[in-house]
Order: structure tokens, then C-alpha cells, then sequence
């Protein structure tokens, strides 16, 4: 039996309605429902009610293990909550951590913003950030090179290169697949996200 908390509003998780429930309060249940089962007599069996526990990703996110229909899905928490709580009018495709703690879930830490807004908040905010790619720029003018920085999917930066030919070298990634993800002509090269120095 889950103890609900104080103040707590639970509301479908979207796409697993009548499956799976998020809090405002960051908590994810799966909802009591039957299921097909082969192994039951009458071809259902009870899933119960049960609070689950999330994982932390490598990248610093809650994340949860979602089924339905035998299928498995891995969902940020902060998206769920977002998607539940947060209007979204613009239909914008990211959920920023405003004070860029990652775990902190709390509904007035999260907003949607577009990928361009969402870079630009952990430029302003991660002088980490700032230092690598002013770096990358001032290698890449010594040497006449257009410099590339390496994101992961949720815009990290992996690493940065001194031209487009070392990043292809060193990650075995096609040098015209990075020249297309840096133009904007497809979204990643080699599963990584590339941008050039500005």
C-alpha cells in the first residue's frame, strides 16, 4: 500500500494512462490493473499498485523502466513531470533544470524550451562550458581550423576538437556526417550531437 504524502497530486503518465501514474511531487506508481497472462485461468492476472524506484542515469537523471503491451521504455522522471504539469503551448521539445540540478525534479524547477534556449542556459549558467569551448576557439585560430564541440543527446559537451578531421579520427565517424550534423542538415553523426565554435 503506497503512503500518500501531503499535498500530493497524481496524474497519467502520458501515452501509459490506466498504467502508470507521476506526482507533482516527483513519486512514479504503476496503477493496479489486469493484465493477459497465459499463465492464469481465467487469461488476466492483477499487477498491484507499487511505488517505483528510480535510477540514476549516467548522465545524472531519475529515470524509470515503463511497460506496456510487453514492450519497455526508459522515461526521465523530469520529462514525465513536465508533460503532466507544465503547460507547453509551443509544443517545446526539451525540459531544462533551472537551477541545473539535475535531480531536483520540483515542478518550479522545470520549464520547456527549445533546443536553442536550452544551450543557452548552460552557456550563461556552466563556466565549465564557457572555458572548454573558449579554448577550442582560441586552439582552432592559432591553427586556421573551424574547431567542433561533441554533445551527447541531452547536450553535454563530450569533447572538443580542433577540426572536423581530428573528430572523425578520433571517434571513427565519418568526416561528412559531422560536417552535415555541424550545417544543421541532420540531427546527429554517430550518435552525438556537433556544433561548431561560434
Amino acid at each position: 500500500m503506497i503512503e500518500y504524502l501531503e499535498n500530493e497530486i497524481w496524474r497519467d503518465v502520458l501515452n501509459y494512462e490506466g498504467c502508470y501514474q507521476i506526482s507533482n511531487l516527483g513519486r512514479v506508481k504503476s496503477v493496479e490493473r489486469k493484465v493477459k497472462s497465459s499463465r492464469s485461468k481465467t487469461g488476466y492476472r492483477t499487477i498491484k499498485e507499487k511505488l517505483m524506484t528510480p535510477l540514476l542515469s549516467k548522465y545524472g537523471y531519475y529515470r524509470v523502466h515503463l511497460m506496456k503491451e510487453g514492450k519497455s521504455f526508459i522515461a526521465m522522471v523530469h520529462r514525465l513531470i513536465a508533460e503532466a504539469f507544465i503547460p507547453n503551448p509551443n509544443n517545446k521539445p526539451q525540459v531544462n533544470h533551472i537551477n541545473l540540478i539535475r535531480t531536483d525534479n520540483r515542478i518550479e524547477n522545470l520549464e520547456w524550451m527549445t533546443n536553442k534556449e536550452n544551450m543557452r542556459h548552460a552557456w550563461d549558467n556552466n563556466s565549465a562550458n564557457k572555458e572548454a569551448i573558449k579554448k577550442a576557439t582560441i586552439i582552432a585560430q592559432e591553427r586556421n581550423k573551424k574547431a567542433v564541440i561533441q554533445y551527447n543527446v541531452n547536450m553535454e559537451i563530450v569533447k572538443t576538437f580542433l577540426s572536423i578531421k581530428d573528430a572523425s579520427e578520433e571517434c571513427n565517424i565519418r568526416h561528412s556526417n559531422i560536417g552535415m550534423c555541424c550545417s544543421g542538415k541532420i540531427k546527429t553523426a554517430g550518435g552525438f550531437i556537433w556544433k561548431y565554435v561560434a
